[in-house]
């Protein structure tokens, strides 16, 4: 098919268009009592009113300003309130017993520690008085375990 054929063709086409849609305007018309003349800009304004692909491209709109919103928070200030608390009936503290503990050979080391905790909390350690001061303080030689003055306490 060579160009003319196919333009000649063409012109056909729209021409067979155009007349049937002029007569199915001629029937509609015929049929409808109630007809109504627009003017252009009347008839935009309806069709833009009546469309709803702007009511989704609206919402498509407000979708994304929320979401825009909502990433745009993650940089703002944070405020984060925790509480926690405990009720005792009793007072934290355990008072150990006035009787003597027999530990026997292996009470040695817990008593060495128990000297050194107290020791510690009077502020007295081998950085701040010297080590020969408090192997003194300690009772004993270090090497020994625990003073005798402490084994005796303790029914070592």
């Amino acid at each position: 098919m060579d160009e003319g054929e196919f333009i000649m063709q063409k012109k056909k086409l729209m021409f067979c268009s155009l007349t049937v849609a002029l007569i199915l305007g001629m029937i509609s018309q015929a049929f409808s009592d109630d007809v109504q003349k627009l003017g252009i800009d009347e008839a935009l304004s309806i069709a833009l009113q009546n469309n709803r692909q702007r009511l989704v491209s609206k919402a498509g709109i407000e979708i994304a300003e929320a979401q825009h919103k909502q990433a745009i928070s993650a940089y703002w200030p944070q405020v984060k309130l925790e509480v926690t608390g405990t009720r005792m009936d009793q007072a934290p503290n355990f008072v150990f017993p006035s009787q003597r503990l027999p530990l026997g050979s292996q009470g040695k080391p817990f008593a060495e520690a128990i000297a050194n905790a107290q020791l510690a909390k009077m502020g007295v350690t081998p950085d701040s008085v010297g080590l020969d001061a408090y192997n003194a303080a300690c009772g004993s030689n270090r090497q020994s375990g625990a003073g005798p003055e402490l084994s005796e306490d303790l029914g070592l």
